[in-house]
């Protein structure tokens, strides 16, 4: 955490010197709202990412090779079975997360020009008031923040979609485990009917 912090603050410098070194025609296009929300949002995701993410990728990583590793040893052919769970819970994990994505990028650019029309308006809120334009400025910032609602109630139900796909998949990989660890106690692979049960949620 303190090294996503660090690297974060890092980021923001790094920014600022950046934005600061480009010409004025470049802010023509780059509202003042928009830099300020890009370094207080996109940093903060990534400092996220650094500080808690990546340390639950590595536990992640490892919990999957040591599973698999003891998996192998202890019944190698219910192993191979449940194997087939790898690929169903990847594609839609893959698939929604490219979708989540993208739209937390739209909600992020929606809210930066929103940013950018407050910035604007409150630096000139004289002229606003003298032309009485106040309402309509107000709508159209609305019209911004509807946007970025619009993005994250999308992302929202793309991440109940990934849950139920992730949780179909563990349950129903459950369900295939007992009934092929019932088939080799049957068979007489398996002498103990323990094993099957330890077996399965150690692996799910």
């Amino acid at each position: 955490m303190l090294s996503g912090a660090r690297i974060a603050r890092s980021v923001r410098q790094a920014y600022l010197k950046a934005i600061l070194r480009q010409n004025i025609a470049y802010f023509d296009k780059l509202g003042a709202g928009e830099v300020t929300t890009r370094i207080t949002t996109d940093t903060n995701l990534l400092q996220d990412g650094i500080s808690e993410k990546v340390a639950l990728s590595i536990h992640a990583v490892a919990m999957f090779f040591t599973a698999f590793i003891i998996a192998f040893i202890k019944q190698w052919k219910m192993t191979l079975v449940l194997i087939c769970i790898i690929p169903a819970l990847a594609l839609p994990i893959i698939v929604t997360t490219v979708i989540m994505q993208k739209h937390e990028k739209k909600s992020l650019d929606h809210y930066a020009e929103g940013a950018t029309l407050a910035e604007e308006v409150i630096g000139t809120v004289r002229v606003a008031h003298a032309f009485s334009t106040q309402d309509r400025l107000a709508k159209k910032y609305d019209a911004h923040l509807v946007q970025a609602e619009k993005s994250g109630g999308v992302k929202s139900v793309v991440i109940a979609i990934q849950m139920f796909c992730i949780f179909f998949v563990i349950y129903a990989a459950e369900g295939l485990a007992f009934w092929y660890g019932a088939k080799l106690i049957v068979n007489g692979t398996i002498t103990n009917p323990g094993v099957v049960i330890t077996y399965i949620y150690r692996r799910t």
